[in-house]
């Protein structure tokens, strides 16, 4: 009998427990999952129809909380991946090209006597918030065409969102197959994590509240970047880390006649007390063993005041770009990546 009742008091008590912490889970779930823009049932609803008309200068269509955002994208087939810029789409300053990036149409065939380098990354190198001109990728175009003598075309290929994995995927997916003659990789210090506003939107589309929770894993990630910076565990994101070395030995693998550079971007604030240091090394590190040219763009940013690098504390602004423009061409040159004749020899040799 007196087991008996200890049966019936621990069930009560875990029943009691679950009819606590279930409204307060469900609660904190939908909250998190409305603050980031990912869908609370399991399929889409209530997008905005409204298709008033946006001028080519009007970002806004890129903003997280706009109801067209999410409109950009759409799902890959490559599982990867996971989701790639809506080939065709346009609206305001946001254009995709007819090869699915934010770019203006480029042929696949590399027009003869034309130097092509390949721009990856994520939100950075895709220009969230500015226009497409104000992008790295346009600017380091722009100065070569301006600077130097011969064709130079510079392409696109950052997707908001995206990890290192997912950038070195596209390359094989869809940029490789723009023969490029250098291909730049404009990584950040959050492309080491899986996960990103705009995956878990379309993977939210297929997880209901009690199948998924990005609560959970944003409470694992923050737990363990705590625990890395003030306890040294390893930096595992608790299983959610990229792989650096492997996705870069991939790559450079099987491309071994294009000209890697590594860019990396630095968080645009605190540079004084800079305390993220590590994430840059645990892609620099790796990059550099494999042989790839490396410019860690914080000590090019740290000579300009905070406010005027970026439209936030992560997106460059157009000035944040040109710094990196002039920073990614110096490096080119002086790695021997790049070999050009300026135009001010030419006209001096005339």
């Amino acid at each position: 009998m007196q087991r008996h009742r200890s049966w019936r008091k621990a069930a009560f008590s875990a029943v009691a427990l679950v009819a606590t912490l279930l409204p307060a889970y469900i609660a904190g779930e939908v909250g998190y999952r409305s603050l980031h823009g990912i869908p609370v049932l399991p399929v889409r609803h209530g997008i905005d129809p409204d298709r008033r008309a946006l001028s080519g200068q009007d970002t806004s269509a890129m903003d997280f909380g706009s109801v067209y955002y999410y409109e950009i994208f759409r799902e890959s087939a490559n599982p990867v991946l996971f989701y790639e810029p809506r080939p065709g789409f346009a609206r305001g300053a946001v254009r995709i090209n007819s090869h699915g990036f934010r770019d203006r149409e480029f042929t696949p065939a590399k027009p003869s006597g034309t130097m092509r380098i390949v721009v990856l990354g994520d939100s950075v190198i895709w220009g969230h918030g500015i226009v497409v001109e104000d992008t790295f990728a346009k600017q380091l175009e722009s100065l070569l065409a301006e600077h130097f003598v011969g064709r130079f075309e510079v392409l696109n290929f950052g997707v908001s969102g995206y990890s290192l994995q997912q950038e070195i995927e596209l390359f094989f997916e869809r940029a490789r197959h723009f023969d490029p003659d250098i291909v730049i990789l404009g990584t950040s210090v959050n492309d080491l994590q899986y996960s990103s506003l705009e995956g878990d939107f379309f993977r939210g589309q297929a997880s209901g509240i009690l199948q998924k929770s990005y609560l959970a894993d944003a409470l694992a990630a923050s737990t363990s970047y705590l625990l890395t910076r003030y306890l040294d565990v390893p930096p595992r994101y608790l299983e959610r880390v990229v792989d650096v070395e492997f996705h870069l030995a991939r790559a450079k693998r099987a491309a071994p006649h294009v000209g890697w550079m590594v860019l990396m971007f630095p968080l645009l604030e605190n540079f004084q007390n800079y305390d993220l240091q590590w994430y840059h090394d645990a892609v620099i590190h790796p990059a550099r063993e494999l042989g790839f040219v490396v410019r860690d763009l914080r000590y090019d940013f740290q000579r300009f005041p905070e406010a005027e690098l970026g439209i936030d504390h992560i997106h460059p602004s157009r000035f944040g770009n040109q710094i990196a423009a002039y920073a990614a061409l110096d490096t080119l040159r002086s790695s021997g990546l790049l070999r050009v004749v300026p135009r001010s020899a030419r006209a001096a040799g005339r």
